[in-house]
Formats: structure tokens, C-alpha cells, sequence
């Protein structure tokens, strides 16, 4: 396999996390694939936060992380200083709202680039798709044949890229597309047990399923095809070919299914969706939403949650809309008599026509 020709762009969204964000790129810079580009694509976090990374490539700040054992290899801070990078305003007003379906990018000079590091800054805070978004339009002006989504909150093992790329090479020189491939996420606090092998959704009951989730790694090390509907959106990985066929994210959920509407147009064009069990990604789940299994949430979580659940719905699954609503009904009730009201009166808005989360406090760190 030659690594001069498969570029990777490994795209990172942060805000306000910039410790997390510099322990994934040192596993990024650890790991055992060379010919990536790592695109940070800050949200418009506070000076604090900007100031940090700029300290941090001039040799004059130490992240605060304190990775298990297990993992800290993958982690190690021992590179040469300062590091490299190319920093990049990013307004957002200027050039407009993007496109899903198209991603041209009014920079000069991108494929010049010759930095593995491209600190995008974002001139305000326009949700998880959209600077995902940003990364794409120049990863594919950098021509890098495979994207990378990666949440800021991951450690990668050292070869876990090197085993995705070479799993999408090898189902292309057997004529396959490589559609998407996801990762084995694991729980960075415990290692040892599965987050999330990829998702199972059924649009009848609305629900989703995590494939492996507190099962034991070992459970999977060598397994059959699993038959997944998404990978885990901690790890996304595709050709870049993918984008020009399907588009690029949908910017109007802002944040929660967006990727799954990503996935649905995906698999409306056949494109298959695999995982790829030999590439490990450990996870610090909710950190950057405070969103995590099984925990309440919190008011703007809750409510870019329904309403999006909603979008979605009346976009590729109108004739179950009065399931969902009603299933969305009973949650409402539920809540109410669980000492959850303030997630009750979310939802009761969310169903009677209301869809302004932003009047709720809209900081997610």
C-alpha cells in the first residue's frame, strides 16, 4: 500500500475543549500511517482556548491529560518544538451558508499548504456539520483521497488509521466501494469495554442501537461482517469520493442527526456501511455535549434532540412522523412524572411547533 498517494485528512472539531483536542492530535502524530493532514476546525472558542494551541505548536504549553496506562503510549509528548502548522480564518458570514451538496471554498493558495497541521478559526459557532463541513471543502482542495471525522475527544491506537485505509483499499482492488467505515470505539476510562461498534436505527420505533455496547473487546477481536445501518460518529471514515456523490453534512440540525441524515443519503445511493474491527478508537463519551449514555440531558441538548428527531423524520420517513410524534408524546408524559419536567416542557414545545433551541443556553463545553 502506498502511503504518498492515500492522503488522509483527519478533521477535528473543537471548542472550547483545546486539552482534549491536543491529546488527539499527539495520537495523531503517534500514530503509525505518516501521510495524513490534520484539520482543526475551532468553533469560535474564546481567546483562552486559541491561545492555548498557539502556546502549545510554539513549544509553550502542556495540555493537561492523564490517560489510563493502557493507553498513554499512544499519547506520548516528546516531539521536537515548535511544531509546524498553518493557521486559518474562516468567516463563515462572508462566504455563506454552505451547500450540502456543494463545497467550493473561496481560499487562495489551499493546495500550497504544505503544513500537517491547518488550524482553521471559525468565525462563530455554526454546529458539529458545519465545521465538519469546512474541513472537507479543504481536504478536498488539499486533494487528500480519504477523510477522516474524528471527534476531539479520541485517542486513536497507533495503527487504528493504518487499518482503515487499508481495509477500504483492499474492498476497492476487490471492485467494492469502501462506502463508509467506522471504527471499534472504545471507552477511554476503561479500555477494555466497547462503546460502540456502530449503530443499528429502526424508523418505526425511532430508536437506536450501539452494536457491542459494555461488551468486552476481546468479544470482537476477530469477528464476521457486522451488519451496521451507521458508523459511530466519534469515527467516520470515506473516501472523498463519498462526498462528491452524496454531498456534504446538512447544516440545518446543527448538532445530533446530521449524521444520520448523512448516512440515510448514503444508503439511498446504495453505498454500503462497514466497520472496521481492527481500527481502535478510545473515546471520552459526552465530554464535548454533555451528552452521555443513559445521563439526563441538558435543556439545549434536549432540545436540538427531539427537534431534530423531527426534522429528520419529515424528511426521508414522512409516513412514520405520527409514530414518532406520538412515541415523542409518551416520552413527554414520562418525564413529567419522573421529575423531568423541564425535559417535558422541552418536548411539549418541540411538538406543538417550537424550534429556536438557541433561546436555551447554547455553550456546549
Amino acid at each position: 500500500m502506498d502511503q504518498t498517494i492515500n492522503e488522509v485528512a483527519i478533521i477535528l472539531v473543537n471548542y472550547n475543549r483545546t486539552d482534549d483536542t491536543i491529546e488527539c492530535i499527539l495520537s495523531l502524530l503517534n500514530n503509525s500511517y505518516a501521510n495524513i493532514r490534520i484539520i482543526v476546525v475551532d468553533n469560535n472558542s474564546d481567546e483562552k482556548n486559541k491561545e492555548k494551541f498557539r502556546s502549545w505548536f510554539a513549544g509553550n504549553y502542556s495540555p493537561v491529560i492523564n490517560p489510563p496506562k493502557s493507553i498513554s503510549a499512544f499519547v506520548k509528548n516528546d516531539f521536537q518544538f515548535p511544531i509546524a502548522f498553518k493557521e486559518i480564518n474562516y468567516s463563515f458570514e462572508s462566504i455563506g451558508k454552505n451547500s450540502e451538496n456543494g463545497f467550493e471554498i473561496s481560499k487562495q493558495g489551499i493546495q500550497t499548504i504544505e503544513q500537517k497541521i491547518i488550524y482553521v478559526c471559525n468565525s462563530s459557532n455554526n454546529g458539529f456539520a458545519g465545521a465538519n463541513n469546512i474541513g472537507m471543502k479543504l481536504s478536498i482542495e488539499l486533494n487528500c483521497k480519504y477523510v477522516w471525522l474524528l471527534n476531539n475527544d479520541t485517542v486513536i491506537e497507533s495503527n487504528a488509521l493504518k487499518e482503515l485505509v487499508g481495509f477500504a483499499e483492499e474492498l476497492k482492488q476487490h471492485g467494492e466501494n469502501p462506502g463508509m467505515i467506522g471504527s471499534k470505539v472504545l471507552f477511554y476510562d476503561e479500555p477494555e469495554l466497547i462503546q460502540s461498534l456502530g449503530g443499528k436505527f429502526n424508523p418505526i420505533t425511532s430508536k437506536n442501537i450501539h452494536v457491542g455496547y459494555l461488551e468486552q473487546e476481546k468479544k470482537f477481536e476477530t469477528s464476521e461482517p457486522l451488519k451496521i445501518d451507521y458508523p459511530y460518529g466519534a469515527a467516520f471514515f470515506i473516501e472523498s469520493d463519498f462526498i462528491s456523490e452524496v454531498g456534504l453534512m446538512n447544516e440545518d440540525y446543527f448538532l445530533y442527526y446530521e449524521e444520520l441524515d448523512w448516512v440515510t443519503r448514503g444508503a439511498r445511493k446504495k453505498i454500503p456501511v462497514r466497520v472496521c474491527l481492527n481500527s481502535k478508537v478510545y473515546h471520552k463519551q459526552g465530554v464535548s455535549t454533555g451528552k452521555k449514555m443513559g445521563k439526563p440531558l441538558s435543556d439545549f441538548t434536549a432540545c436540538l434532540h427531539y427537534r431534530n428527531r423531527l426534522k429528520f423524520y419529515r424528511r426521508f420517513y414522512p409516513v412514520y412522523l405520527p409514530v414518532t410524534a406520538s412515541l415523542l408524546f409518551f416520552k413527554m408524559v414520562k418525564c413529567f412524572f419522573t421529575n423531568r419536567k423541564p425535559e417535558a416542557k422541552i418536548i411539549f414545545k418541540i411538538l406543538t411547533g417550537f424550534s429556536n433551541c438557541n433561546v436555551y443556553e447554547s455553550k456546549i463545553d
